[in-house]
């Protein structure tokens, strides 16, 4: 049932979304982060996704390393407003807009151009994308 729940929101997320892929280090974290994602989120849900984030933004060190962080975070929210829309539910307080955005705006610290910053965004996206393709194929594989 599990399964069938996360397929219904990473189609929901892909749908929505219609990003382009470009190949780039930004888009792989992001792919690989996405996976760590719902490796946790498939093991024990939201909460211990949650504490994987925070852990993961404390020892970041480095532009990569908290690019990671972003893009997990940035995918579990995603399917969090998915999930809570559907429910009629009010999304985890971790993922209110001004806390995220916060979180955000630190990658600023790596990327003080605009476009880079842009650039590194954008990437991260289509990674994310690119990891939900991945976790809807895992699924329909079972």
């Amino acid at each position: 049932m599990r399964s069938r729940i996360l397929l219904c929101l990473a189609l929901s997320a892909l749908i929505s979304s219609g990003a382009a892929f470009a190949e780039s280090a930004v888009k792989q974290i992001a792919v690989n982060a996405s996976s760590t994602f719902f490796s946790v989120y498939r093991e024990g849900g939201m909460s211990p996704a949650i504490e994987r984030i925070k852990a993961c933004y404390d020892g970041a060190k480095t532009a990569d390393a908290y690019l990671f962080c972003l893009a997990m975070d940035t995918q579990a929210r995603r399917i969090e407003r998915s999930l809570s829309e559907r429910s009629n539910a009010p999304m985890h307080a971790y993922f209110n807009d001004d806390a995220f955005e916060a979180r955000l705006q630190l990658l600023e610290r790596w990327y003080p151009r605009v476009t880079q910053l842009d650039y590194a965004k954008n990437q991260m996206m289509d990674g994310l994308e690119a990891g939900i393709k991945a976790e809807v194929a895992l699924i329909e594989q079972k």
